[in-house]
């Protein structure tokens, strides 16, 4: 039983850090390969766009475009026909591009981006339609990342974070909620089915959430934040 409790407790370990980051998806979308080549002006507006973003030189030395995970998005065929239960982009074609994102010189920080663009080549400006894209034009320390794991791990204890019955859970990973910032997620086991976190951020060590999680009855692993 308690070989069997350790197996299940680390197979939560990739759950935990995303739940952590309370992102829009864990995956880019799936496109649809027989449309081709993505157009060259789409490119071309989706380059501009990462560079305002994050600033032309960094984009150019860490991402990389994902070609066969970018590309064309044709409506959703129930959503069409449930168009109220559904967010209104997935009734119209559309396009998105996905990059992946690394800095060697730091190991942990790597991930991906994606965003969407309309097929005249705007794009779609709005927070649930774009992941792993933080403002350092604006804000040059969102594309810094001075707190490590060791330091999240410090963080994280200084604020009475419990050691549990186990080694922490801890992972670097893009929020795509309220902050819009990439991330430490750290998560003890209280039991094997249940304990608590704290969400910090990458750039400032501010702990950004404190939350509970646990399993439910059919398996799925919930958070919870607290009132």
């Amino acid at each position: 039983m308690q070989h069997r409790r350790e197996v299940i407790a680390a197979l939560l370990l990739g759950a935990l850090v995303f739940l952590a980051s309370c992102a829009m998806s864990p995956s880019a979308p799936v496109v649809d390969p027989a449309e081709g080549d993505i157009p060259w002006y789409i490119q071309v507006r989706a380059t501009r766009y990462a560079e305002q973003q994050l600033g032309a030189d960094f984009f150019e030395q860490y991402y990389t475009l994902d070609e066969e995970d970018s590309g064309y998005l044709p409506p959703d065929e129930w959503c069409l026909e449930h168009p109220d239960n559904c967010h209104w982009s997935l009734l119209h074609p559309r396009y998105v591009m996905v990059y992946d994102f690394a800095i060697p010189e730091i190991s942990f920080a790597h991930g991906r981006m994606w965003f969407y663009l309309w097929e005249s080549g705007a794009v779609m400006d709005e927070e649930r339609m774009r992941y792993g894209l933080p403002n350092c034009s604006c804000y040059p320390i969102e594309c810094e990342f001075p707190i490590d794991e060791a330091d999240a791990r410090r963080i994280a204890e200084e604020d009475h974070l419990e050691p549990g019955i186990q080694d922490w859970s801890v992972g670097f990973t893009w929020y795509g909620g309220d902050f819009q910032t990439y991330t430490w997620s750290v998560s003890n086991y209280l039991a094997w089915d249940h304990g608590k976190g704290v969400t910090i951020d990458a750039n400032t060590g501010d702990i950004l959430v404190r939350y509970y999680w646990f399993i439910t009855a059919d398996g799925t692993v919930r958070r919870l934040r607290p009132n």
